[in-house]
């Protein structure tokens, strides 16, 4: 780990980076700061003799000029059970990877194995020696190289991922720096984007729009909407203690929540939910609530059931507590858009959040807790910080907890939150920040 970065977790209530809400002008309007997210791949050209895909697939991706300079988009999308990768700044030529066959090590399936903590880091930090990742590594350090020779005050700060494949690659996990003491999710901001249809458009005579990635600050101000498993998880009800420092109404029947926040129209921060979280490959099986009452439990597909008013009066983000919240699958029922991906980070910016943290695995209740308090510690000692941003540091300082382990005892122990707390993504727009009203009672 670089000594910039131990100086400042050794002090984690300054932040030596600056915010990247700071990054872009406030001046244009919200139209004109919006870029298309649509990215689309031309048909991929194939070899006549070995069915292969050649090099030089180009990404159609619409991308703003106003988008800084001081952000990457990195687009992944398969054909034929393999990847390919873009991505691109405007400083730098773009990357484009060849297809090639994906590395299967998602953090989900490295932790449901029976490996030991050090033996599924060890793993993981082998992904990051994969060929086209390593590319992605070279071409990310390079850019923030140049970056540092046109100005001191440069440095990249944020990087969106678009990856539309199945392979559950953990982006956030991979080494940044060429001796791997530094990671990508721990060197700066990282956001996750989707292919979302715009609920708000019909057209019918060409394609439709997409939700589009939104480039100016949006603020979630107001109190705390949240559903606890209080009967089956202790850690529910230490996360609800946690939340008594805000303006809380919370909620122990999750059809009671889902009723109130379906039919209230008044501002909310945050929507918190503390769950059991469930995933499988049929689409009935994603789910959430109490694994013991079917009536506790709400699937994907029944939850569409609410409109989430809520979430439509005024910027809000999504909490989701639970295992498997941030994974997405592919409908083999084709009910919903082919293209597009399921899941309930999707679910929730479709339905008006802007922005959605979740699991991408199975999170043990004792670590699910732990994430949640130094989440809540981190907004409060630097509540100018996006939410993406917040993330990065509690990535940051579970590196460096890792790194300072002296027992095999708790050398063991830090490698699991580190590996659980790298299982936390954030879905959404780039600028989203919180401002929690307290209670003051």
């Amino acid at each position: 780990m670089t000594k910039s970065l131990r100086q400042r977790l050794t002090h984690p209530q300054v932040s030596s980076q600056k915010s990247i809400s700071e990054i872009y002008k406030q001046t244009e309007t919200v139209q004109d700061n919006d870029i298309t997210q649509a990215a689309e791949v031309e048909q991929a050209k194939l070899n006549s003799g070995n069915n292969q895909t050649v090099e030089g697939e180009k990404f159609l991706a619409n991308l703003d000029k106003k988008f800084s300079r001081e952000a990457a988009l990195l687009y992944v999308e398969s054909i034929d059970k393999k990847y390919f990768i873009h991505v691109h700044n405007d400083e730098m030529p773009p990357l484009e990877t060849i297809a090639t066959l994906p590395p299967l090590t998602s953090l989900h399936a490295q932790m449901t194995m029976a490996h030991s903590p050090s033996e599924i880091l060890g793993c993981l930090k082998g992904l990051s020696e994969h060929s086209q990742i390593r590319r992605v590594r070279g071409w990310l350090m390079e850019l923030q190289k140049k970056l540092n020779g046109l100005s001191c005050e440069l440095s990249l700060e944020c990087l969106v991922i678009n990856d539309r494949t199945k392979f559950e690659i953990p982006w956030e996990m991979l080494d940044f720096d060429r001796k791997g003491e530094t990671t990508i999710g721990a060197s700066f901001a990282t956001v996750r984007w989707q292919d979302i249809p715009d609920p708000e458009d019909f057209e019918w005579r060409g394609k439709q729009k997409n939700l589009q990635l939104a480039t100016h600050s949006l603020r979630c101000d107001g109190p705390i909407l949240a559903y606890a498993n209080i009967k089956e998880l202790q850690s529910a009800k230490n996360e609800l203690d946690i939340l008594r420092q805000f303006l809380t109404k919370s909620f122990s029947d999750l059809r009671a929540f889902l009723d109130h926040v379906d039919q209230d129209s008044s501002k909310v921060s945050l929507l918190f939910i503390a769950s059991h979280g469930f995933f499988g490959e049929n689409t009935n099986e994603l789910s959430f609530g109490e694994s013991s009452s079917e009536k506790q439990k709400v699937s994907y597909m029944e939850l569409h059931r609410w409109k989430f008013n809520s979430l439509k009066a005024c910027p809000s983000l999504v909490f989701m507590n639970s295992c498997h919240s941030g994974r997405l699958k592919y409908d083999e029922k084709n009910i919903f858009d082919p293209e597009s991906r399921m899941g309930f980070a999707n679910f929730f910016l479709k339905r008006g959040a802007k922005g959605v943290i979740g699991s991408m695995g199975k999170i043990r209740d004792d670590y699910a807790f732990e994430f949640a308090k130094r989440f809540f510690e981190e907004y409060r000692n630097n509540a100018n910080l996006t939410v993406a941003e917040i993330l990065r540091n509690l990535r940051a300082k579970a590196a460096f907890e890792l790194n300072s382990s002296t027992t095999q005892l708790r050398k063991e122990e830090s490698i699991l939150f580190y590996l659980y707390t790298f299982m936390y993504v954030y879905y959404g727009h780039p600028f989203v920040t919180l401002k929690i009203l307290e209670n003051h009672s």
